[in-house]
């Protein structure tokens, strides 16, 4: 499950009903990263902050499958990317980074949590 996110608008709505999430409530740090990158960025039609609210275990893959780009030519630009801090004692490491959809031009900041163990098997390849 995912959230796309394409103004500050529906920022501030999340915002507001991340309270009543329970067990998938967010980070406010993952909140003011998605505001920052909505209000920093000029944001065309076809561009998007997406906040996944499952683990994501294969970065790439698991992206892919859960946005359904496959027809799509995909290009991921690593300067872009950010670390976002978390109480200590959760279970999940967030992260992100920007990908851009080839065909549309589109960009899409992609914010995801990963269970500390699978970064762990990840790094360790």
């Amino acid at each position: 499950m995912y959230l796309k996110l394409t103004n500050e608008s529906e920022v501030r709505l999340l915002r507001q009903i991340n309270c009543l999430l329970g067990k998938k409530k967010l980070p406010n740090d993952v909140l003011g990263t998605a505001r920052r990158i909505i209000e920093k960025e000029k944001f065309t039609v076809h561009d998007c902050v997406v906040i996944f609210m499952n683990p994501i275990k294969n970065d790439t893959i698991g992206i892919c499958d859960e946005l359904r780009i496959y027809p799509y030519t995909i290009e991921t630009d690593e300067d872009y990317t950010m670390d976002i801090q978390v109480p200590k004692g959760t279970e999940l490491e967030w992260s992100g980074y920007m990908i851009r959809i080839k065909e549309t031009g589109g960009r899409i900041y992609l914010i995801y949590p990963m269970r500390k163990q699978d970064v762990k098997k990840r790094v360790g390849l």
